[in-house]
């Protein structure tokens, strides 16, 4: 078992599986969606903990997956709603969605010039 959780965003037909992995794998995952009732069946595993939301993710996770829809719903998060400013300097964000490469270059830029590390998966 991890010593920090993984923080997971976006608990959709994708990201339940992806974090139901990372469990089996034996990282700790504290998750957040939107969607009251996302990902219930993860909720059984010890090793799960469901955030408040998606900012307590930021402060509390070096590690951090986005598995959201699209880029709009990316850039709303981390700059609109303010994300990026409450992750900690020297995380990795992982973007596993459908996101649009150049927005993701824009956004990985971004992160660069706060200390977050990228990565469009």
């Amino acid at each position: 078992m991890s010593n920090q959780a993984i923080g997971f965003i976006g608990l959709g037909q994708m990201g339940v599986p992806m974090a139901a992995n990372l469990l089996k794998a034996g990282h700790s995952v504290l998750a957040f969606d939107k969607q009251a009732g996302a990902g219930a069946a993860l909720h059984a595993n010890p090793a799960f903990s469901a955030a408040a939301n998606a900012q307590d993710i930021a402060a509390a996770a070096t590690t951090i997956i986005l598995m959201l829809p699209d880029s709009k719903i990316v850039d709303q998060l981390l700059w609109a709603d303010g994300f990026a400013a409450r992750m900690q300097r020297g995380a990795l964000l992982i973007d596993m969605g459908s996101s649009d490469p150049m927005r993701s270059r824009v956004n990985a830029e971004k992160l660069a010039a706060l200390g977050i590390r990228f990565v469009d998966a």
